[in-house]
């Protein structure tokens, strides 16, 4: 039988129950619509009020289902990620000067992703039609004009999140983008339309059993019914 692509917070309790180690690729909570023309891509937004209530609530329900001393919180570098995190350690009710939960900058989770590659392309192909169907022949090819190749890409982020977070559970804050490929170079998900896209707080679950064989799985987020909204790199 074909396993689900779709899973709970609980399917993330029980693998990691099992022995897995998890790791879950988070979007940030819900951040003001991004400005036109800036060359930092927002860098600077913050969460909007119903951004930071999602993302508390979000640790709440993580925290009743998962063990919080046997973690590691990663996030890129731009105030939305690390907003989202903090605001969910707030939820998980973990005390944020505890050095055991400092959140860790990872650029490779913002704009120095594995799967990005010549700027001036990405962002001609961002600004014509059909963005959406641009990004579904990457996935589908693997290959696409201002994006590396997807799964060699994939597979750097695979190894870059064994390779450096070693806790049974890594949460990394991240954007739609690094989800989308991240779950489409897996396999777990074949494309993508403007309604199952990843929303905020939406997530790409790795689950890595103790031979290293993976699986992926999509998590939908439970605390947010927000619009889906595609990111323009």
């Amino acid at each position: 039988m074909h396993e689900p692509a779709e899973i709970t917070l609980k399917d993330v309790a029980d693998g990691l129950q099992s022995g897995n180690r998890v790791a879950i690729l988070v979007r940030h909570a819900e951040r003001p619509p991004l400005p036109t023309n800036d060359p930092t891509f927002g860098r600077d937004l913050p969460l909007t009020e119903q951004g930071v209530a999602d993302a508390t609530r979000y640790g709440r329900e993580l925290g009743q289902l998962t063990c919080r001393d046997q973690m590691v919180v990663s996030a890129g570098g731009n105030r939305r990620c690390m907003e989202t995190a903090f605001h969910m350690l707030a939820g998980m009710g973990l005390d944020m000067e505890d050095e055991r939960y400092v959140v860790i900058d990872d650029p490779y989770l913002g704009g120095r992703t594995y799967y990005f590659g010549d700027v001036a392309e990405r962002m001609a192909l961002a600004n014509a039609e059909n963005y959406l169907g641009s990004l579904n022949t990457y996935f589908r090819d693997g290959r696409q004009k201002g994006f590396n190749e997807l799964h060699v890409s994939t597979s750097l982020l695979a190894g870059h999140l064994l390779y450096h977070y070693d806790a049974p559970l890594f949460i990394g804050i991240t954007h739609d983008l690094n989800i989308a490929c991240f779950l489409a170079g897996n396999g777990a998900v074949a494309s993508f339309t403007e309604e199952s896209w990843p929303s905020f707080l939406d997530a790409a679950v790795l689950f890595i059993q103790p031979d290293y064989t993976t699986t992926c799985r999509l998590l939908r987020s439970p605390t947010t019914n927000c619009q889906p909204c595609i990111s323009k790199p």
